[in-house]
């Protein structure tokens, strides 16, 4: 590390406190600060009084000017429990040298970050912000965690490139839009047990690994997946599509899953589709017991739609797909009321719906 430096005149005492304990290589968590509030909800104003302000100048003080960042321990930037409410927090182009969590936070600003460079991670878990959140063409050469946050407004990581995973999973609530179109993510994208009221876009996304839409998540509005690029699997059994999800041309390299069970399936609202239109995936796993008992939504498009082999390793006896009679499929394939004279492509040739 460099020379000590110059703690700036306008600094609070909560802003001297807190980079204190960054230059010490410890967590600045506000709890041990402010003791006379405990652990504040970030969602709701009581608790978060004055000894918990951070101004906006300051987190780009520490993060970006030399004499800090030289200052600042391999642990990087790690703050618990703040709150941001004076200016946007604007990072653009800018370059982290270190991991940066901004987590259990109220930030009531927008977070300003296209073309952000972060040599490590990035955290803004079980934080409130309320303002619009721009992370487009950033580079993050670790992971990315939104991990049980909440976002007011729409969140954009167009053309992000994550080097790990992105985890929007535990709970997480996104209100308005989300969009990850032409992200490039090293290794999994977790959105498991969140809710997105807003359309979700994953449009031209390479994955590495899978993708985990399971386990309770909620898409409110449309999820786009045309021409994403995953590596495994896309995992989608157990979670709630109330409208659209567009598969078009998407190639899952794995196991595409709709289901193991009853129990664990897709379940899909009225008006719900499900369009797998030129679609390719290595293995398709979904749960039927009859025409109206089943992992599909009542609407769904197969033109073009191909997969190497059915089934997957350790589903439940009644997701055998290979035990099922064969007029089960025969269903399956007339099932879309979209399907017209469309056909459905195997490694053992192609069947024709005929309609």
């Amino acid at each position: 590390m460099g020379n000590v430096p110059k703690i700036p005149a306008d600094w609070t005492e909560s802003e001297q406190w807190v980079w204190k304990q960054i230059a010490a290589g410890e967590r600045a968590n506000l709890n041990e600060y402010d003791t006379d509030q405990t652990d504040p909800s970030p969602d709701t104003e009581k608790g978060w009084g004055e000894r918990r302000r951070l101004s906006s100048k300051f987190l780009v003080t520490i993060l970006t000017q030399k004499s800090f960042t030289e200052a600042t321990s391999y642990g990087g930037v790690r703050i618990h429990g703040a709150l941001i409410d004076d200016a946007p927090l604007n990072l653009e182009h800018a370059r982290l040298q270190h991991l940066f969590w901004l987590e259990k936070s109220r930030i009531l600003v927008d977070v300003k970050c296209n073309n952000l460079r972060v040599d490590g991670g990035l955290s803004f878990e079980r934080s409130f912000v309320a303002g619009a959140v721009d992370l487009n063409g950033a580079d993050i050469r670790e992971s990315l965690y939104l991990v049980e946050a909440t976002f007011e407004k729409d969140v954009s990581l167009n053309g992000i490139i994550i080097s790990g995973g992105a985890f929007l999973r535990a709970g997480a609530t996104f209100k308005g839009d989300l969009n990850l179109g032409s992200a490039n993510i090293g290794s999994n994208l977790d959105m498991q047990g969140s809710t997105f009221e807003g359309d979700v876009s994953l449009n031209g996304i390479i994955i590495s690994s899978s993708v985990f839409l399971h386990t309770g998540s909620t898409f409110k509005r449309k999820l786009n997946l045309r021409a994403a690029n995953i590596g495994s699997a896309l995992d989608m059994k157990g979670s709630t599509f109330e409208e659209d999800v567009d598969l078009t041309e998407c190639t899952v390299a794995g196991a595409f899953l709709l289901a193991f069970s009853k129990t664990i399936s897709a379940c899909w609202k009225d008006g719900a589709s499900l369009i797998l239109r030129n679609a390719h995936v290595g293995t398709l796993q979904d749960w039927w017991q009859g025409e109206n008992a089943s992992a599909w939504p009542k609407a769904y498009q197969l033109e073009g739609f191909t997969y190497n082999r059915l089934g997957t390793f350790g589903g439940e006896q009644e997701a055998d797909m290979l035990s099922r009679p064969v007029n089960s499929y025969v269903e399956w394939l007339k099932g879309g009321p979209d399907l017209l004279a469309s056909t459905v492509r195997t490694p053992g040739g192609s069947v024709s719906t005929g309609r």
